[in-house]
Formats: C-alpha cells, structure tokens, sequence
C-alpha cells in the first residue's frame, strides 16, 4: 500500500450557511445553571399509537445518523442540547429544536424535539430525524396512509412529505427517500457514514460537540465543524481533509482579520500532518 501524507486543516471559522447557526456569533456559555431555570420536569414516555413496526436506531451522535442515512449527502448537522445541559449554548440550540416540536404537538398535548438531524441531498431532497419525548402521533396531520416493510407510513400535510414514527422519527419530503433510510436502517449498506469517515477519523473530541456538521466546500473539500461549550465562552473547530494552498491562505486570512478585530469568541486554529495509510 502507498502512505500519503493528508493535511488535516482545523480552524474556527463557520463556512457553511444554516440557519441553525445564525447569530449565535459572539454566544456566551456559562456552566452555571442559566439564571432563573426551573427544576426540570421528568420525560413522560408517552406511545406512539400505530400498527406495525416502530423505528428503533442509535440516536445520540452525527456518527449514528449518518450510519443509517443512504450515501450521496452533501451537507448534514446533528444537534443534541444536552450535551452542554445548564449552559446558555444549551439553551439557545434548545430554542432552535422549538420550531420543530410545534410538528408534533397538539392542543391537548405538548411534545419536545429532544434531538435533530437533518441531510440535504444535492437534487434538494432533505432527510431529517427527531428524537421527541413524550411519544405521540396525536399531533401529526396527514393525507393517507401506507405501508412499507410493515412500517406505517404517514403523508404529511405540513411540511409536506412523508414520516414514519419511531426512535428516532424519520421524515423525507420524497417517498423514495424515506423508503431508502428505512433499508438502510435495516442493511447499513452504502452508507453516508462511509462516505465521511475520512474526515470523522481526524476530527477529535467530537462527543462534547453539541452541534455536529459535515459537508463539502465549494471546492469539493470535506470537512467537519462541530461547536462545544468552553468555560464561559464557545470553541467552534472546523477540520478540513486535505485542504489545498489556496483554502489554506483564505482561512489564514479570515482567522487573522477576525483575531485582530477581536470578533471571535475563540481564536483557535492550527494545521497538523498525519500519514495515512491507502
């Protein structure tokens, strides 16, 4: 086998556009309980009421999610606020997941988007998946319903699309979609997980990162950003597979304008080296 040498470009640059991500700029986070939270109140499990089989799949990393999604993804996030519990990070990516639950609940109950993850395909296709508590469907309008594999298949009213219930709930706006996640979940052939391990291989510590995301620049470069709270303020790392000179001196710029007019909340970068093996 031939060693090359990769360059691993690890920076605190956002370079990707979401809305998950706006404003959060100059964010604070504070490891003390954010002023005037309440005792938390226990999860009620609650049931999802339909016939056949329920999804059940790890659900707690990008890494996870990735494992279950059919390659071909051009961009996709994961975020879990739990993992800066008690911080104002927490709370503000807490708030985000809110537009999501207002998809699950209903007059008579309230349902929480605990963890999301959304894939968006270059044709425009998007795939996403909820972790919601309390379980329900109660909250959902939908056209009809179907089935695929003994999986229960709801078509949605809004957004329009088509979701199957479970741990996690899936949601594709197109049938074909969903019906390949659902294979996927079942072989883990082919998956978006293998497309991206390159560059999960060198980004370190991404466990503590309570917002995950992976893409391509518009180089065709791969790389992983992911935002974690550290101490009273946020870390924002991205890592590049093999950058080329040219990315290199863009993000050198960008970090040194941006250090110098102190807009960071973390001024944070370096280049490292690693041999792979190929």
């Amino acid at each position: 086998m031939n060693v090359k040498l990769a360059s691993y470009f690890m920076i605190s640059i956002m370079v990707i556009s979401t809305v998950w991500i706006v404003g959060i700029g100059m964010l604070s986070s504070s490891k003390e309980p954010v002023e005037g939270q309440s005792t938390p109140t226990p999860i009620i499990e609650g049931v999802f009421n339909v016939p056949g089989t329920l999804v059940y799949a790890p659900f707690s990393s990008l890494e996870d999610c990735l494992n279950i999604t059919p390659s071909g993804v051009a961009r996709a996030a994961f975020i879990d606020p739990e993992r800066a519990e008690n911080t104002v990070l927490g709370s503000y990516f807490s708030s985000q997941l809110y537009q999501f639950s207002l998809l699950y609940s209903s007059s008579v109950q309230e349902t929480t988007v605990q963890k999301a993850y959304v894939a968006h395909y270059d044709n425009g296709t998007t795939l996403e998946m909820h972790y919601i508590r309390p379980k329900t469907s109660s909250g959902i309008s939908y056209l009809d319903v179907s089935t695929y594999k003994r999986y229960t298949v709801l078509e949605r009213i809004n957004p329009r699309g088509y979701t199957v219930l479970g741990d996690p709930v899936v949601y594709s706006s197109e049938r074909e979609a969903l019906n390949a996640t659902l294979d996927t979940m079942s072989t883990h052939n082919n998956t978006a997980l293998l497309q991206y391990m390159d560059i999960l291989s060198v980004a370190h510590n991404t466990q503590v990162d309570v917002m995950q995301l992976v893409g391509y620049t518009s180089g065709g470069t791969p790389y992983y950003m992911g935002i974690h709270p550290n101490g009273t303020l946020f870390e924002r790392w991205t890592f590049y597979l093999g950058p080329s000179d040219e990315l290199i001196d863009t993000l050198s710029f960008y970090q040194h304008r941006d250090s110098r007019a102190a807009t960071s909340p973390c001024i944070c970068w370096r280049a490292c080296q690693r041999a792979m093996m190929s």
